[in-house]
């Protein structure tokens, strides 16, 4: 079994909500970026920045109930062949072959290829399949986030992401507040 500590970043009230429900309600918009899932960073750092985000947006920042930025910490369990990393290049690989076979399929059949908006989209659509046909659970990948240090110099830095399509894989850890932060 694989365990990793995950960090969600969201707004207090829904983390009270999530903490009531005992349960995270799963993000399915259709440009996630692996899918369909609980989305948690492996970093507290990124999770806490995301969540400043959210507090943050005009829907928001009048509500007092929505302060201060949360982090929820969870440890996430899965069994090794239901969690797939897409830093592993040999993982990335077996995505873009079984992305290739359902193209090939597609066109075989002369059946009508999914109208995306972008690639962010088409990314979200195939992780949804592949999930389905592999039985995965957990999906990770590290993606690159371009920031300016303090002497102007862009620093690319990785921040990766665990999508998580199962419920039983979450455990809710503790909560953390983060008042200055906003």
């Amino acid at each position: 079994m694989l365990k990793f500590t995950g960090y969600h970043g969201t707004t207090a009230d829904r983390a009270t909500s999530i903490e009531k429900m005992n349960e995270f309600n799963f993000s399915t918009k259709p440009k996630e970026w692996l899918g369909k899932g609980v989305y948690f960073f492996s970093e507290v750092e990124h999770a806490v920045d995301w969540a400043k985000t959210e507090v943050n947006k005009p829907t928001n920042s009048n509500k007092p109930y929505c302060r201060p930025a949360t982090v929820l910490i969870v440890k996430i369990s899965s069994e090794e062949s239901k969690y797939i990393d897409f830093d592993d290049t040999s993982q990335m690989r077996r995505l873009e072959c079984f992305i290739n076979v359902i193209i090939g399929e597609m066109k075989k059949s002369g059946s009508a290829f999914p109208d995306f908006k972008d690639t962010h989209e088409q990314r979200c659509y195939y992780c949804n399949l592949y999930k389905e046909a592999v039985s995965a659970k957990v999906l990770s990948y590290s993606f690159p986030k371009i920031r300016n240090n303090i002497l102007g110099f862009q620093v690319e830095e990785k921040q990766k992401q665990y999508c998580v399509s199962d419920h039983s894989c979450i455990k809710i850890i503790e909560r953390k507040e983060y008042e200055d932060a906003v």
